[in-house]
C-alpha cells in the first residue's frame, strides 16, 4: 500500500500533528506517568520509611540511609517500567495515550492502518533512550520532515496526525439550569484555591508542626526522610477529606462558594462522588503540577477552560453569573 506523503493522504480532516500540540501531549502523559508511579510506590514507601525508621534507632544510621537509597532506585525502576507500558500499551490498544487523545492526536501506520505492537516499541525505545534524554535530535527530526516525524517514527514507519474533530472539547451546552452558569476562568480559580489553601492550612498545621518538633529533636537525615513522608500523606489526605466533603454536598469549598463556583460532573451537573473528587484532587491536580503546572496552566488555554484534573475526572469547573442583585432579591 502506498506511503502517505502529503497531507491529502492522511485520513480524512487529518494533517501532521504540529510540534506545539505533541509537546503539550507528552508532558501530560509525563505527568500522568509520574504520578502513577508514586501511587504504585505508596505501598513500599510506608514499609521503607517504618523500616528506615526502626533500623536508624535500633541499629545505626548507615543502614537506615542505605534502605532510603534502596527506596529511591525502586521508585526509579517502577517510573522507568510505568514509562515503557504506558506508551506501548495505549498507542497499540487506542492509537493514543491519554495526553494525545486531549489534543486530538492519534498515532497511525505510515499505510494508515493502526500500529502494532512493535512498532509501538519501537517508538519506545527511541523516545526514552535518545529522544527524551537529548531533546534536540527529535526536534530536528521533526522540523525537517514534511510528516512532521520524530525519529521514533521514521524508525517505526509510524506518523501522528491531528484531527480537530478528535479533540476533547466541550462543544455542547453545560448541563446547568438556565444556562446561568459559565466555565470558570483562571484566575478567578487560582484565588478560590489559595483561599481553601490558607483554610486546609489552619487545618493541619497545629498537628504538623508538633509532630514534626517532636520527630526532629534528635535530626538526621532518616527522621527527616520519615517526617517529609508522614507529613506530606496527611497533608493529602486533609485535602482530600476537606475537598471531598464539600463537593459532594455543596458542589464547592468555602474558598470557591465565595467566588459562586461550582464543581460538578461534566456529563450530567451533579455534585461530584468521592471516586471524582479522589480522581481530581490526588490524581489529577497531582498530573497538573508535576511538569510546570501545565495542567493548570491548560484552564486558561482551552475554550471550556478545563484543567488536565477537570479532564482526568471528567468534571467541569462552572460560576454563577447571575447579577448580585438578582440572587439577593
Amino acid at each position: 500500500m502506498q506511503t502517505p506523503n502529503t497531507a491529502e493522504d492522511l485520513p480524512a480532516n487529518s494533517i501532521p500533528a504540529p510540534l506545539g500540540k505533541r509537546i503539550m501531549a507528552l508532558l501530560v502523559d509525563l505527568s500522568v506517568i509520574t504520578v502513577a508511579s508514586y501511587v504504585i510506590a505508596i505501598v513500599p514507601l510506608f514499609a521503607m520509611a517504618s523500616s528506615a525508621y526502626v533500623l536508624n534507632n535500633f541499629l545505626n544510621e548507615l543502614t537506615g540511609m542505605v534502605l532510603i537509597l534502596v527506596y529511591l532506585l525502586v521508585l526509579l525502576l517502577i517510573f522507568s517500567l510505568t514509562l515503557h507500558l504506558y506508551f506501548i500499551y495505549f498507542e497499540t490498544k487506542d492509537g493514543a495515550t491519554p495526553g494525545k487523545k486531549i489534543f486530538g492526536l492519534s498515532v497511525l501506520s505510515e499505510n494508515g492502518q493502526k500500529i502494532t505492537r512493535n512498532q509501538a516499541i519501537k517508538r519506545e525505545i527511541l523516545r526514552t533512550y535518545i529522544e527524551l534524554p537529548l531533546i534536540l535530535p527529535a526536534l530536528i527530526s521533526i522540523l525537517l520532515s514534511d510528516k512532521n516525524q520524530r525519529l521514533g517514527d521514521r524508525f517505526a514507519k509510524t506518523i501522528v496526525v491531528y484531527s480537530k474533530n478528535k479533540e476533547y472539547q466541550q462543544d455542547h451546552p453545560l448541563p446547568t439550569a438556565e444556562n446561568k452558569f459559565k466555565p470558570a476562568g483562571f484566575w478567578i480559580r487560582f484565588v478560590a484555591q489559595m483561599i481553601d489553601g490558607l483554610i486546609i492550612s489552619v487545618i493541619q498545621y497545629p498537628i504538623i508542626i508538633p509532630f514534626s518538633v517532636f520527630t526532629n529533636q534528635t535530626w538526621n537525615p532518616v527522621t527527616a526522610f520519615v517526617t517529609t513522608v508522614v507529613s506530606t500523606l496527611f497533608s493529602f489526605l486533609i485535602s482530600f477529606v476537606y475537598a471531598g466533603w464539600f463537593y459532594t454536598r455543596r458542589a464547592a469549598t468555602p474558598g470557591k462558594m465565595l467566588f459562586r463556583i461550582r464543581v460538578v460532573d461534566a456529563e450530567t451537573g451533579n455534585n461530584l462522588t468521592w471516586g471524582q473528587t479522589f480522581l481530581r484532587e490526588f490524581i489529577g491536580k497531582m498530573a497538573s503540577a508535576i511538569v510546570l503546572c501545565i495542567g493548570y496552566i491548560m484552564a486558561g488555554l482551552r475554550q471550556d477552560k478545563k484543567a488536565l484534573h477537570d479532564l482526568i475526572a471528567g468534571t467541569q469547573c462552572l460560576r454563577d453569573t447571575t447579577p448580585a442583585k438578582d440572587v439577593l432579591d
